[in-house]
């Protein structure tokens, strides 16, 4: 059975995340606080002095986007602000797109997405830590006074808003909450549970989980997310024929010890409970990626010499110590978007790392080729695949 991608992906925006919320020394901004200092290490795009001193700019409305370019919300966003920029372009409004990644990876990343408003290169994590920006897209609206006027998501800043604050105008917009540090929040309400099932609404805008024997949490969570982590299932290997929604949900479930084995069975009853679904497996034709080793080739693949396993799917790089191909075709599928199949018949345990890029789509199976002698094809073939339905018509 596959492991949940939901859970990869989740755990590794938590662990991204946790060295800012641990930063208990420096205060979060908030609403109406003087902006930080956007201290930068250099700028793209912009008169330099202008984008390093946030006083230059002051009588502007300042848009402050932290972005990467590993991260795939990222890029609707930066799409989104590069169209507001050419209708304010003649207006005081100004768009700083904030990155701490390097200056190569950034122009790279402009050869196939162009970026049309400042870039900020924050390489020491600066002006990161100074607007608490805790995962990514993570948008902060400064008004002419030079104030905080929204900490936010960027679809929220919209043509009116902008002009409500070019009018010195106030403004409301939704407040973006991260996830509790804390994911065993579920302690507190109660703690001397011997099996709980808790679903409730969340705030959060980014998403977490933990899985431990007899025990899962998650906040932040999408209805397809709990799907996933309580199916064990990959996203790209889940039909869903009910309305999408954005909604999230905070998550407990527990069961006694010596019961572990029911932990995922009693999750899946909640969920069917809760949201009036029915759940099937069918064997459907689907669009896959299959991996081979090339006829007559010999991989790259090196047995693992690792004393420890690693998995990490992160900021643009893929790495695994010690794990075998199922967890490749597992990283692979998260990127790639479809199911993949493993035909390769390499049994063992390795160690790769690997580029990818959510812009460039060839860069990851150049990578695979190139880096470890193996191949990628597009083809169909019937594989398995979870059917969610609304239970009331059983479609």
């Amino acid at each position: 059975m596959k492991k949940s991608l939901f859970g990869i992906v989740l755990l590794l925006m938590v662990l991204f995340s946790r060295p800012l919320m641990a930063n208990a020394q420096r205060p979060s901004p908030k609403i109406g606080d003087t902006a930080p200092p956007l201290t930068l290490n250099k700028t793209v795009h912009a008169n330099e002095t202008a984008a390093l001193d946030l006083n230059t700019l002051k009588g502007s409305v300042v848009v402050v986007e932290f972005w990467a370019t590993w991260c795939l919300p990222c890029i609707p966003a930066i799409k989104h602000f590069n169209q507001l920029s050419e209708k304010f372009k003649d207006s005081p409004v100004r768009f700083i797109a904030v990155t701490d990644e390097d200056e190569g990876k950034i122009n790279q990343f402009l050869k196939s997405q162009p970026i049309r408003i400042w870039i900020g290169l924050d390489q020491s994590r600066a002006a990161f830590d100074a607007y608490q920006a805790i995962g990514l897209p993570h948008t902060v609206v400064i008004d002419r006074q030079g104030r905080i006027a929204a900490i936010t998501n960027p679809e929220n800043v919209t043509e009116t808003v902008l002009n409500d604050l070019i009018a010195n105008k106030p403004v409301s917009l939704p407040l973006k909450d991260a996830i509790a540090e804390d994911l065993e929040w579920d302690k507190m309400e109660a703690p001397d549970a011997l099996t709980q099932v808790i679903i409730k609404p969340s705030n959060a805008t980014t998403g977490g989980y933990q899985a431990r024997r007899g025990h899962f949490t998650a906040d932040g969570a999408v209805f397809l997310n709990l799907i996933d982590a309580a199916y064990q299932i990959s996203p790209n290997r889940v039909v869903n024929n009910l309305p999408e929604s954005s909604k999230k949900y905070r998550v407990s479930i527990r069961v006694p010890p010596g019961r572990e084995e029911s932990l995922y069975p009693l999750f899946q009853q909640a969920l069917a409970t809760t949201f009036g679904i029915s759940v099937r497996r069918e064997m459907r034709e689907t669009d896959v990626v299959v991996l081979t080793v090339p006829q007559g080739k010999i991989p790259k693949l090196q047995t693992s010499q690792a004393k420890e396993e690693v998995k990490m799917v992160m900021r643009g790089k893929i790495r695994s110590n010690k794990q075998r191909l199922e967890t490749l075709t597992d990283q692979l599928e998260m990127i790639l978007g479809r199911p993949v199949i493993d035909k390769t018949g390499l049994t063992g345990e390795y160690d790769w790392e690997l580029p990818y890029s959510r812009v460039d789509k060839d860069l990851l199976p150049n990578a695979v080729r190139e880096l470890l002698g193996l191949d990628l094809t597009e083809t169909k073939q019937p594989i398995e695949m979870l059917i969610v339905s609304d239970a009331t018509h059983g479609k």
